[in-house]
């Protein structure tokens, strides 16, 4: 994995269930590796779903009975600071309002439709939505 992140500009990570993917990402080193290159600047991340939320803080509100992941602990890698909460235009709107009520003294979030995106960049960060209708 080492060698591939070398050569490569920009990682780009899909979803699934969200601690299934923290526990790969742990096990095969994924996750401090892309941290580490994503902080020095030589490596961009792009995630969707559970891939954006990997990205985070931290991805306790994510679990969920079904998701076959086991993990010693919830903390992500925090190449971002604030918990996105993909796809609340699915019906979501009420399981995000209850989370964010639930949890907004330890997280900051940013929720978000299927035609949107987060893009962070250093300190900054900017909700964009697709240009295409």
């Amino acid at each position: 994995m080492t060698a591939v992140l070398a050569t490569t500009d920009l990682v780009f990570v899909t979803g699934g269930y969200p601690i299934f993917l923290l526990e790969h990402a742990r096990r095969s080193g994924f996750d401090r590796l892309v941290t580490d290159a994503v902080r020095d600047g030589t490596l961009a991340y792009a995630g969707m779903s559970s891939g954006a939320a990997l990205a985070g803080p931290d991805l306790a509100i994510y679990q969920a009975p079904d998701d076959p992941g086991v993990v010693d602990t919830t903390d992500g890698p925090g190449l971002i600071n604030f918990s996105p909460l993909s796809h609340m235009n699915r019906g979501r709107q009420e399981l995000y309002a209850r989370i964010m009520a639930e949890h907004r003294a330890r997280y900051e979030f940013v929720p978000m439709n299927d035609d949107q995106a987060v893009i962070v960049t250093g300190n900054t960060r900017q909700l964009r939505t697709s240009a295409i209708a």
